[in-house]
């Protein structure tokens, strides 16, 4: 995949120019794995190896000045990578359209509408998602202006904001996994586990009761999130049954009833998992523009088509998906052909 590069970042960027070799060589493995709405589903493991060293992710994260923002789903997400790309994103441009689609199933549509160019300083700032300024000074007041880790207090100046579950470990942005620490204890720590820091270091039984009700919150909200995403799954359940049906009915009013249900729904599942891919906002419709493709094409006077049985497991055929996918573009409304010209391999 080809993609533009920034050529000031070497010379114009000073958060970029103060990064070590191997954190510059982190940034920019980030910037050509991330997908192409500049989404990236961290794999560490896999960079340090490309890299040939090690990285400490929660320093760089810190150092790249906010150009990377972690997101409630633990993945990386570069703010400025859209509009360096393609400019600013228009829906009724058909080029567009895929990276919208991305965007919205990212969650990320609303962030990308409220990025704004900052003329005088040539970057892009995202109004919500980061940590903010306001945010740090949030968390310092509650936090007492105190590390949570030596118990010192300090002025604001002098200290950070520190992930007690370090992203690398799968911890998040949130509030209640953000603590006020001093620049010695945040260095120390780095992308340690906390339990692991307080025993290396021998902190207080009171830091180590601190921590532990931080953790049993983030639990908490964890339990909510997994309930949250119990409940998508059993509404997308919900959907794929209601399609299910749909799609069956379709077939069995001009078929009559399947001889092999087994054969037939497992194929109407397959054309379910298609049109999702396809159309992930509207596969319903587009499930049904395919349906009533397939029977025109069988019922014209191409002896191929009339030659083909009206079944999902046809339909479903390696050699039959593609080729009436084609016939599509001749008949469709607009706002499927983009759908049908992403070159996805079915």
């Amino acid at each position: 995949m080809k993609r533009f590069s920034d050529t000031d970042i070497w010379t114009k960027k000073p958060w970029f120019i103060e990064l070590t070799p191997a954190e510059k060589c982190a940034f920019l493995f980030i910037t050509a794995q991330c997908d192409s709405v500049g989404v990236w589903a961290q794999n560490f493991k896999l960079a340090e190896i490309v890299i040939g060293d090690s990285i400490d992710w929660e320093s760089l994260l810190q150092k790249t000045n906010e150009n990377i923002i972690v997101l409630e789903n633990n993945k990386w997400w570069l703010p400025d990578f859209c509009y360096f790309q393609y400019g600013e994103l228009d829906e009724k441009c058909r080029p567009h359209a895929s990276y919208i689609r991305l965007l919205k199933q990212h969650n990320l549509l609303d962030r990308i509408n409220a990025i704004q160019v900052d003329n005088n300083e040539s970057t892009y700032t995202a109004k919500r998602s980061r940590v903010t300024q306001s945010k740090k000074i949030k968390i310092f007041s509650r936090d007492e202006h105190t590390c949570q880790y030596c118990g010192e207090q300090f002025k604001d100046d002098e200290l950070e904001i520190d992930h007690v579950i370090p992203l690398s470990k799968n911890g998040d942005g949130g509030d209640e996994n953000l603590v006020t620490a001093c620049a010695m204890c945040n260095k120390q720590k780095s992308d340690k586990d906390p339990f692991v820091f307080i025993e290396q270091y021998k902190l207080e039984n009171k830091i180590l009761n601190r921590v532990s009700k931080i953790l049993n919150t983030l639990q908490e909200k964890e339990k909510d999130k997994e309930k949250e995403k119990d409940k998508e799954k059993e509404k997308e359940k919900e959907k794929d049954a209601a399609l299910y049906n749909a799609i069956k009915d379709s077939f069995e009013s001009k078929h009559g009833q399947f001889d092999n249900y087994g054969k037939e729904g497992k194929a109407i599942k397959a054309l379910i998992a298609k049109c999702r891919i396809r159309a992930p906002d509207y596969p319903e419709d587009f499930a049904k523009q395919v349906l009533e493709t397939f029977w025109q094409l069988k019922q014209g006077r191409d002896k191929y088509w009339r030659g083909q049985p009206f079944l999902p497991s046809a339909l479903n055929a390696s050699g039959i998906w593609p080729r009436v996918l084609e016939e599509m573009r001749e008949v469709i409304p607009d706002e499927f052909q983009e759908s049908i010209a992403e070159e996805i391999p079915f």
